[in-house]
């Protein structure tokens, strides 16, 4: 579906919109009238519907039907490549409960009101419930799902298998971080192309030299990077192996790297960066440095992420995003006189909701004079048009549910 935009220069403005709007069938679904909390700020209400599987729970609601049928069929296969890579099986069903994008999944208030202790990744996790979140991409669903069946697994691994080891919980020490995240990202989405350019300018900077001195950040990654060692190197049984001498005797950690590969904890992760240090020494060998000159002189900030970067017809002025824990900038950076502007705020910062990162979204009009973008404000969907020239901005309101993705086209 397209909505035109005419304006002044004889072209119109198409945004390519997909919305989520759909009845919920009473035959293929449930019903259910649960309130799930007053606390958070809610902007529309919720009722729920729930898709029944040998494993799971799907809750959906209404605009949100096709989401659900995605996610039953798809946490399925999931489970089962999930659960045969780890070598288990849950001891009880998961709830999934599905939003159809992130600032629904921000009001809910499950869990608000308890200590819920989250040993990696991004999506929320109480006991068996996992709450996922549509941001226009069926792959990033299915991450989502994977992420929330490792973070189940690792907190089951945690506490033990057995009763006896469930009730001595309490004296057996938590298992590290690096251990625990490193697996939930790595179970969730594998080792990357962009995991590995990471973990090669690290290792050139020596960034990651010091282990003991990473931040937590840093430590689950070379967590995820040493999982993906484990797996290249010894194979995905030695993984398993591992994990299950994890499970049954998550006192000693270092038995059960002896055990599965010949090697204490600090030896298997010096020999894992070895490994990849040997690999890229390799590929620098073979590979031509990238010029300062020709890198974008545009200023950073740690911990702040930077996307939607969208050039000009001209080649002159570049427009990108940042997000620095929730409160979004919008920049208009000028390659002529190496200086930034910032032309939108929007979002506050917060370190108890997620961070959407689906939103602004740009285009530049055809001349190179004027920028398009789509931005999300308190479950609204608003459209800025900014005069670079004129230094001019107007913002309406528009009405649909989400939008994917905005270009320019000639007619």
């Amino acid at each position: 579906m397209y909505i035109p935009f005419i304006n002044k220069i004889s072209f119109k403005f198409f945004i390519a919109i997909t919305c989520c709007v759909m009845s919920i069938g009473s035959i293929l679904g449930q019903t259910t009238s649960s309130n799930f909390g007053q606390n958070r700020v809610q902007f529309h209400d919720f009722e729920w519907s729930f898709y029944e599987t040998e494993h799971f729970d799907v809750y959906y609601y209404i605009g949100g039907q096709d989401l659900g049928k995605f996610v039953i069929f798809d946490a399925e296969q999931e489970y089962k490549d999930v659960m045969q890579l780890l070598d288990l099986r849950l001891r009880s069903k998961i709830s999934i409960l599905v939003y159809t994008d992130i600032t629904d999944v921000n009001m809910t208030n499950i869990g608000i009101r308890q200590d819920i202790k989250n040993v990696g990744g991004t999506i929320p996790i109480l006991d068996n419930k996992m709450l996922l979140y549509f941001d226009g991409n069926h792959n990033h669903l299915r991450e989502q799902i994977r992420e929330g069946l490792a973070r189940i697994y690792t907190e089951q691994m945690a506490q033990g298998v057995s009763a006896q080891q469930v009730l001595q919980r309490s004296v057996v020490p938590d298992l590290p971080q690096w251990y625990t995240k490193g697996l939930v990202q790595y179970i969730s989405k594998g080792w990357t192309p962009e995991d590995d350019d990471k973990l090669r300018m690290g290792v050139k900077s020596k960034r990651f030299k010091k282990f003991k001195r990473l931040s937590a950040e840093d430590a689950s990654f070379i967590g995820k990077a040493f999982w993906n060692y484990v797996v290249s190197v010894y194979g995905k049984d030695a993984m398993a192996n591992l994990l299950y001498i994890t499970r049954i005797n998550p006192k000693n950690l270092d038995n059960a790297f002896m055990y599965a590969l010949n090697n204490g904890i600090n030896e298997s992760l010096n020999k894992s960066m070895k490994f990849y240090t040997k690999r890229f020494e390799n590929i620098e060998l073979n590979s031509t440095p990238i010029l300062k000159s020709k890198l974008l002189p545009i200023p950073t900030k740690e911990k702040t992420d930077y996307y939607s970067l969208t050039i000009n017809d001209k080649g002159n002025k570049i427009a990108y995003a940042s997000n620095f824990l929730g409160r979004q900038k919008l920049y208009i950076f000028d390659l002529s006189t190496q200086k930034k502007k910032v032309i939108l705020r929007n979002g506050f910062k917060t370190n108890t909701l997620l961070t959407d990162h689906s939103y602004p979204l740009l285009a530049w009009e055809p001349g190179g004079k004027k920028l398009s973008v789509m931005f999300e404000n308190r479950d609204n969907i608003k459209l800025m048009q900014y005069d670079v020239d004129k230094n001019k901005k107007s913002i309406k309101y528009i009405a649909v549910s989400l939008i994917y993705k905005i270009i320019f086209s000639w007619i």
